[in-house]
Parts: C-alpha cells; structure tokens; sequence
C-alpha cells in the first residue's frame, strides 16, 4: 500500500478503490465529484520502476484499515511526526522535476486553475505514459 502511494501520488483514502487497467492506475479522485455528486476518477500511468516493486496484474485489495496503514508508516520510517501524505508530497516533488506542473496536477488528481486546465485541457494515453516514462524515482 505504501509503494503504491509512493509511486502513484494517492491519498490514503483513495487506496480502497483503485485498480490496474492496462498500462494505468485508476482511482478514485477523492476531491472531486461531478455536479450530480457522482464520483470522479483519475488515471495516472504506471512508472517503470513501480512494475518492479508491484504486480500490475493483481487486484489491489487495503488489508488495513487506514490508520493501522499510517501507524506502520510511522514506525518503518521511525518517525511519529509523519504521515502518508509524506508519499503524495514525495510524489510530487519528483515528478515535478522531470514533466510539466499540469500534467501532475492532473496524475494527482487536481486540476490547474486556469480555465484551460479545468475544462479544456485532455491529454491522450500515449502522452501521458510518455510523460510518465520521464521520470525517475528513487526506489
């Protein structure tokens, strides 16, 4: 659960709903809902170096509830001070250094304020797993 934080940017919360499609992450976008109140989900691609780490051909299934999932965070980090988010923060930080701040704006789950981020903006597979391809984590 913590590599796939670590490697896709997620909220806890969004870690009970995800799944592999093809090439893709897919999870529930916990701070957006369409104007009905329906949920939205993000499609973030998935790193080379996570297809090391995690099997991409297995469903995700959260065998702890959340805070049991933070309170081993903590302890495997030995440090009471941080929590998952760390990871999304980790995320975001690497990814920047490598792509465009809209393009993980969009892989986080948020959107640019701009108009054209908003509504206009939709980026073909191809793209976004070449953008992907890009960047390199740590671990």
């Amino acid at each position: 659960m913590l590599l796939l934080q670590y490697y896709f940017g997620l909220r806890p919360v969004e870690l009970t709903d995800a799944r592999f499609e093809g090439d893709f992450l897919i999870a529930l976008n916990e701070k957006h809902k369409t104007s009905d109140g329906d949920k939205v989900y993000k499609k973030i691609p998935i790193p080379k170096q996570a297809r090391v780490h995690i099997d991409t051909t297995e469903s995700i299934e959260c065998p702890f509830a959340l805070d049991t999932l933070n309170r081993i965070f903590k302890k495997v980090l030995q440090d009471s001070t941080v929590t998952q988010y760390y990871l999304r923060h980790t995320y975001a930080t690497t990814c920047v250094q490598y792509v465009r701040p809209d393009i993980v704006d969009t892989w986080m789950g948020d959107s640019s304020e701009r108009l054209v981020g908003r509504v206009y903006t939709h980026f073909p597979d191809k793209f976004m797993t070449a953008q992907m391809d890009l960047v390199q984590f740590e671990f």
